[in-house]
């Protein structure tokens, strides 16, 4: 179920913070630059993950703290473009942005999380909100994912 609320998505510090990202090893734009520069772990763990053979529609997560203790809060790099760019074209792949969230779905329900994400994939990634939407409504039926909105 998608609930919208405006606000600081990186503000966020309970559940699991999911965002878009490429396959390129490049958080260079748009939330997945905020992300690297808040949790430089996180984009680590990405480079890592690309590294050993991630493909799209895999989720890299990172965590804060101690890996032997169970956290509260993770990061979930969603690998849904294969390219980046700037100029208006579709980037993301929907069919990568319904893979993660069959991920992100197994995990937050495993964990008892809820969701945060930016409209992901309709941004920078140039898709279509609706579609997006469909995609997480469909996979996401029991679990709890906000969309925030920036003022």
């Amino acid at each position: 179920m998608i609930t919208y609320k405006v606000g600081d998505l990186l503000e966020v510090t309970d559940g699991i913070l999911a965002h878009g990202c490429n396959m390129r090893g490049v958080m260079g734009s748009g939330v997945a630059r905020q992300v690297k520069a808040k949790y430089p772990g996180a984009f680590v763990a990405y480079e890592q993950d690309l590294k050993s053979g991630y493909r799209l529609g895999g989720v890299s997560f990172w965590g804060p703290g101690d890996p032997d203790t169970p956290t509260r809060f993770l990061v979930g790099n969603c690998l849904i473009q294969e390219n980046m760019g700037s100029d208006g074209r579709k980037y993301v792949s929907y069919d990568a942005v319904d893979l993660s969230f069959q991920i992100l779905n197994r995990i937050a329900e495993r964990g008892g999380y809820t969701i945060h994400i930016p409209r992901i994939g309709a941004g920078l990634g140039g898709g279509d909100w609706g579609v997006v939407e469909a995609i997480i409504n469909h996979r996401c039926k029991n679990i709890n994912v906000i969309v925030w909105d920036l003022p």
